[in-house]
């Protein structure tokens, strides 16, 4: 794909998706995370400097945080769906937009990580997502400018 830093056009390879599945704790609770381990090597970090973080709250939990498997099911659904959304967005020049980061349930909670260019279309198709379509799980979601992956770099490293 392409895109487009300060008036250049940089072509660059995206690394296909490599999900690599961590089971690890938190707070002595067990948290499980997706991780895309094909970004810890990704060496144009600065074309993506924002950090996304979608957080949906489950409901019916087994023990120690963990959603049952029904609730499993609904997260997963839900995730799958806000993921589509937001990996369709593009840049303004029709190029990738948002690399998938990481994936986490822990504490009652599904969490999905990502690295955006434009934050404006994410933006825009999770408020009118948030507006218009009913969801079966209350969630929320939260965009920072992180120019060096601090965030992303936490789950990155949970893989070798």
């Amino acid at each position: 794909g392409t895109s487009v830093v300060t008036g250049e056009t940089i072509h660059l390879q995206i690394p296909a998706t490599e999900y690599c599945l961590v089971e690890t704790s938190r707070d002595g609770l067990p948290e499980i995370v997706v991780v895309n381990s094909s970004l810890k090597s990704f060496a144009h970090c600065e074309i993506f400097p924002w950090f996304l973080s979608i957080l949906i709250e489950a409901r019916d939990l087994a023990e120690m945080g963990m959603p049952t498997a029904e609730e499993s099911e609904v997260l997963n659904s839900l995730g799958d769906h806000l993921e589509g959304k937001v990996l369709e967005t593009l840049t303004s020049t029709g190029a990738t937009n948002v690399l998938f980061v990481a994936r986490l349930t822990w504490n009652g909670q599904r969490q999905l990580i990502y690295q955006a260019h434009d934050p404006q279309p994410v933006n825009a198709t999770l408020r009118a997502f948030l507006a218009t379509e009913p969801a079966e799980r209350t969630w929320e979601y939260h965009v920072k400018e992180d120019f060096s992956w601090q965030q992303a770099t936490v789950f990155l490293r949970l893989v070798s």
